[in-house]
């Protein structure tokens, strides 16, 4: 019963775990929807129920599918659209707002990065996942931002699986700016977790 233009917004916001934001539903309708368009969209649905507005962490929107609504959804994308297209899309684009706000963000402690990553956490996570099958690279890029997390945030130990997983993946071990700064920042990580020995391997 949605217009073809909800039906769009729909199954790619169904991609999301956990909600997004407004910018985060606009990148991943980039070149098939305006921001206009996403923003009406996204009023029609909540209006529809099928979106639920909540509060971040911090204060900011977030737009939240009922997990019987979000694999309904899902199976709508699977049927009609290419998935996998639309996991890597998830996955660059919060690599991209990642990678964006690190580099914009002059506070050494990246209260700012610390901030996104605690309400994108689960996003991340996913996008993590599908690097680590299709792209290493941007798998080492990803982990050593959340190695840092981890680092300030905890726990310890969900930042050694990365290191321990991760970094043995094949390809990983090219000599190459990703994956020395996932380096750099598991042997801080293991530094902090009173694993010495580990920090100086790395």
């Amino acid at each position: 019963l949605l217009s073809p233009m909800e039906q769009t917004l729909f199954t790619r916001l169904s991609i999301f775990v956990g909600g997004c934001t407004i910018e985060a539903a606009e990148t991943m309708c980039e070149g098939i929807l305006s921001p206009s368009q996403v923003i009406d969209g996204i009023g029609s649905l909540l209006d529809k129920s099928l979106l639920h507005r909540e509060t971040g962490i911090y204060g900011d929107p977030r737009y939240i599918m009922l997990e019987t609504v979000r694999e309904y959804g899902l199976e709508r994308v699977a049927k009609n659209e290419d998935i996998e297209a639309l996991h890597e899309r998830r996955a660059r684009c919060f690599l991209n707002i990642v990678e964006t706000t690190d580099q914009s963000e002059i506070n050494p402690r990246k209260l700012q990065l610390n901030r996104l990553i605690d309400d994108e956490i689960h996003n991340l996570r996913a996008a993590l996942d599908w690097f680590t099958h299709h792209d290493v690279q941007a798998a080492l890029a990803l982990t050593a931002h959340l190695l840092r997390w981890y680092g300030q945030r905890g726990p310890y130990s969900e930042g050694r699986r990365l290191v321990d997983e991760v970094l043995v993946l094949p390809g990983a071990s090219l000599a190459t700016i990703p994956r020395v700064k996932a380096l750099s920042e598991a042997g801080t990580l293991l530094y902090y977790d009173n694993e010495t020995a580990g920090a100086m391997t790395c």
